[in-house]
């Protein structure tokens, strides 16, 4: 029952935090030069996660701008989710320019 409060909770920022240490991983080393962004990314999203873990726990004493807040933020795990799985779908592609990925990431943000 927990693993399923925690995902209500923080929407699919595990997955996407995971998947942003996959991107700094061994396979992803062409890609010098966003990796600076990655990591930092990374650690705004932890403190987000940890953020929503917390305020979810306090949920019935919210107000209306924080329970906003805490869909937007899960709705945008979400987009993130997808730009990245579609960055990883076209690593193959020679043509793929990381800073495209970077780019998408910051308009999502």
């Amino acid at each position: 029952m927990e693993a399923a409060l925690v995902t209500v909770a923080t929407g699919v920022l595990k997955p996407v935090l995971g998947k942003l240490a996959t991107l700094l991983g061994d396979e992803y080393k062409r890609f010098k030069g966003v990796r600076k962004e990655i990591r930092s990314l990374t650690h705004e999203l932890a403190a987000m996660e940890a953020f929503l873990l917390k305020m979810s726990e306090e949920e019935e004493d919210l107000n209306v701008q924080d329970k906003v807040w805490m869909n937007e933020v899960r709705e945008l795990s979400y987009d993130m989710e997808d730009a990245i799985d579609d960055f990883m779908q076209s690593v193959g592609d020679k043509e793929e320019k990381p800073d495209g990925f970077i780019d998408k990431i910051k308009s999502i943000l």
